[in-house]
């Protein structure tokens, strides 16, 4: 290690597999360098499920990438922003209080303009499977959505008759 570090590499040593793998979990590493004969697992076992993880690692991103989600927590829309992390809801500057679920609700139909959902989708993906709430929570949460929105001209939650909503960016 201290070869790496001293030619400009930054340099993370292990005694074994068990501190290796959770290493990674909280790093992302460029390169691992592995020893053959390491305590309480082969090497070359060792060696294959690092293999596994990262070609599980880039399917993961190549299905998010075909699916269209964004890996920004940051959706603009005209003079409308949400951040995910920070829960955050603005308008022209000024912050729109949204609930928890009005706000994944308008997040999801943003991420995915044109796209119509289900209400039986959005119950499935917002609320627990155990709430004694029907399909017209989902309704009742975007008329809410719409009234506190009024002042927003860049995109319109339409209603898709028999079906459910969709965001129309304008």
């Amino acid at each position: 290690m201290r070869f790496c570090a001293k030619n400009g590499f930054e340099a993370r040593g292990c005694p074994g597999a068990a501190e290796a793998y959770d290493a990674m979990y909280e790093t992302r590493f460029d390169l691992i360098l592995s020893d053959i004969m390491m305590p309480g697992v082969d090497g070359f076992d060792f060696a294959e499920t690092v293999r596994e993880l990262d070609e599980l690692l880039l399917r993961i991103h190549a299905l998010l990438r075909r699916a269209g989600v964004a890996s920004s927590k940051r959706l603009t829309v005209g003079a409308l922003t949400m951040d995910a992390e920070e829960r955050t809801t603005t308008l022209n500057g000024s912050e729109i209080p949204l609930t928890v679920q009005e706000f994944n609700l308008l997040f999801k139909l943003l991420s995915y303009p044109k796209k119509t959902f289900t209400r039986a989708q959005l119950m499935d993906e917002f609320w627990d499977a155990d709430t004694s709430s029907s399909t017209r929570t989902v309704d009742v949460c975007i008329t809410k959505l719409r009234d506190k929105l009024s002042g927003c001209e860049d995109f319109e939650i339409i209603t898709v008759h028999g079906l459910g909503y969709k965001a129309v960016l304008k």
